[in-house]
Order: structure tokens, then C-alpha cells, then sequence
């Protein structure tokens, strides 16, 4: 009798422990209300506050237009093309841009992307003779000091309608190179893909670009700028266009900023440099702010 009354006992405590333990495990793997409560308010402010930088975000570009427009209404005969894409967020917008201008020295750059193409592909050696120097010489006459002279060797070199071919097959729509056309879109989709390194090896992109620094004119988008920031540019200015198409590195929003301006009655490039200074200083502020 007493033996059977120890195996209940034993097999009561063995049950309880079970149950115990059964319970502990449930609980375990079940979170509680508060963990609950904690990872929805978390999940309520992440949404908060991005909800609030959308918000900051679009008051800064309401304001940033609104100055755009009051600098163009102010500057009434003059015709602008204005175009600037967040490199981070891959997104762009203006005001416009899609018009189709002369477009000066602008479109040199072209050229210099479409020559470097072609050395890629081993149809022309940057060593080779071209006029009184050889190709690479030329190039950074080309780019660095907007030499004349210099782009017509190259056209000969190249040829006109490869270059435009080239153009349309990376998206420039509106280059027109007998008539030197291009809308401040297509400009600034060029050097988009330029710095991305979608269009040359890192090699070629890197020399393209190091002669987009410290030009022959420095007196557009780089006098609105800090003095420290970095940016590589070209401009253009032909019979009353005033141009010029930036990457500015601005620390922690880098962006492509393209400017095309055109007044053919009153060419007066001083006074539509301070322009084109106040609408850079006006964008940089912009992605400064957001």
C-alpha cells in the first residue's frame, strides 16, 4: 500500500514538472504585450518621422522653386533651361528643361566622351598625331581650355554623325550636332551617366573629368558655390548663350546642376554670370537643407 501511494506521488510531481515546463515553453516563445507595444511605437515614430522629412523635403523645394521663378521672372528676355538631379536619390526636376537651346561649348564634352569611347574600343590611340600634338593633348585642350581648334581636329577625327548616333544611343533625344542643339536635360543626363561610369572605364572617366576642373571660366556655377566645394563643370557662351553644366559634391547631397541661358538682343555675360551665381547658390542651399 505504501508503495503505491509513493509511485502516485512520484508520477503527481513528474506530471506537474511537465506541465511546468510546457508552460515555461509557450511562454518563451510568445512575445509579450509590451514587446508588442514597444515594436509598434517604434514602428509609429520611424514612420513619423519619416513622414516629417517628406514634409521638410517638399517645403524645401516649394521654396527653392519659388525663388527659381522669381529670379527668371526678374530677368525678363533672357530664356533659362534649368535642370538639377539628386545624385543619392537618383531624382531630378526644373524648370525648363526639356527645351531645346544652342548649346555652345557645352556639348564639347560629348565629344570628349565619344573620342574616349572610341580609344576603349582600339579605333584611336591617345599617343597618335593629331595636328601640331597627339590626341590626348588635344583632348584636354578640348575640355580644359574650350579650345576651338582643337574641336574641329576632333570632329575630323571622329566625324559628325558617329557622334550623333553615339548621342541618341545613350539617351540624348535632343542633340542636334549640325545645328549644335540640346535641351539642359539631355546636358545633364550626359554628365549624370558620365560620373556613374556608365558611359567610360574608370581610367578614362577619371582623366575626362580631371580636366573639367579649374576651366578658362570659372565665373558661373563655381563663384556660387563655398570655395571648398568640389565640382567638375563645362561652360559654354556663344552669341548670347551662357551656359554651364556642373557635379558639384556638395558633402552629403551630391548633385548635377545644368544651367542654359539665352538672350540674343543683351548678351551682357557679367550680368548673366551673377545671375547664374545666385540660382547656384540658391540650389546648393537646397540640397544643403535637405
Amino acid at each position: 500500500m505504501m508503495r503505491r501511494r509513493y509511485l502516485t506521488y512520484i508520477l503527481t510531481v513528474i506530471v506537474v514538472v511537465l506541465m511546468a515546463l510546457v508552460a515555461f515553453l509557450l511562454l518563451k516563445g510568445r512575445p509579450s504585450n509590451l514587446s508588442k507595444e514597444k515594436t509598434v511605437l517604434e514602428k509609429t515614430d520611424e514612420e513619423e518621422s519619416d513622414q516629417k522629412l517628406r514634409i521638410d523635403e517638399t517645403v524645401a523645394r516649394e521654396t527653392l522653386m519659388k525663388g527659381l521663378n522669381e529670379t527668371i521672372a526678374a530677368n525678363q528676355g533672357t530664356t533659362f533651361g534649368i535642370y538639377l538631379y539628386d545624385l543619392n536619390k537618383k531624382a531630378g526636376f526644373g524648370i525648363g528643361e526639356t527645351q531645346v537651346l544652342h548649346t555652345a561649348s557645352v556639348s564639347k564634352v560629348l565629344t570628349g566622351v565619344y573620342l574616349l569611347q572610341q580609344v576603349e574600343a582600339g579605333k584611336v590611340r591617345l599617343d597618335q598625331q593629331l595636328g601640331a600634338y597627339n590626341v590626348d593633348f588635344q583632348l584636354q585642350q578640348l575640355i580644359n581650355r574650350s579650345n576651338n581648334d582643337s574641336w574641329d581636329l576632333l570632329d575630323q577625327l571622329l566625324g559628325y554623325k558617329p557622334q550623333e548616333d553615339y548621342a541618341k544611343g545613350i539617351g540624348l533625344t535632343t542633340f542636334n550636332i549640325d545645328d549644335n542643339l540640346m535641351s539642359p536635360y539631355d546636358a545633364g543626363l550626359l554628365f549624370i551617366k558620365l560620373y556613374q561610369g556608365e558611359l567610360l572605364n574608370d581610367v578614362n572617366t577619371k582623366k575626362l573629368l580631371s580636366y573639367m576642373r579649374n576651366t578658362e571660366a570659372e565665373q558661373y556655377i563655381p563663384k556660387g558655390l563655398p570655395k571648398e566645394t568640389s565640382l567638375y563643370h563645362k561652360t559654354g557662351q556663344y552669341e548670347g548663350e551662357a551656359h554651364d553644366v556642373a557635379i558639384v559634391e556638395q558633402k552629403d547631397n551630391p548633385f548635377v546642376l545644368s544651367i542654359f541661358t539665352s538672350n540674343q538682343i543683351n548678351p551682357d555675360y557679367d550680368a548673366r554670370a551673377k545671375v547664374i551665381q545666385k540660382i547656384t547658390k540658391e540650389v546648393y542651399n537646397y540640397f544643403n537643407s535637405i
